[in-house]
């Protein structure tokens, strides 16, 4: 096999193998029709029951995958949830120029509890809680790096 194709050979194996080890905040897979499904396990939080997707955003990108989600939560679950992600530990990881920041909706208002947190190894999760217009609303960004 002459050099150069060898060279597109192994280059296309290396960018196959690169794709399937991005495994938390990839693109939408096969069985990803449950947008709160995904935001539960790649971000490793439990979303009470009848959380509801008011927005989900996520960029096209084959380095360093993120997206942002805007749920509205039960207001009855707000001290639950604020339990279980308090009981996090908060990561301290300094973020510039956040994905969250550019999605017009990411607006929150009347913050309740923020927080950081590292979902495994390499996938940074951001929290905010507020109140909205008389509802529980958490924003969340989740990142791979």
């Amino acid at each position: 096999m002459p050099s150069s194709a060898r060279l597109i050979s192994w280059t296309s194996a290396c960018f196959g193998a690169i794709a399937l080890l991005m495994v938390s905040c990839t693109k939408k897979r096969e069985g990803d029709a449950d947008p709160a499904r995904r935001i539960a396990t790649e971000a490793s939080l439990s979303l009470p029951a009848g959380t509801r997707v008011l927005q989900f955003s996520e960029p096209e990108a084959i380095v360093d995958p993120v997206w942002a989600a805007k749920l509205e939560l039960p207001e009855a679950s707000l001290a639950e949830f604020m339990r279980v992600l308090d009981a996090k530990q908060a990561d301290p990881t300094s973020v510039h120029n956040r994905f969250a920041k550019s999605v017009g909706w990411w607006q929150p208002k009347a913050a309740l509890t923020a927080k950081q947190y590292l979902a495994d190894r390499q996938t940074l999760v951001n929290v905010i809680v507020s109140k909205e217009d008389q509802k529980v609303v958490a924003y969340v960004e989740c990142m791979v790096f």
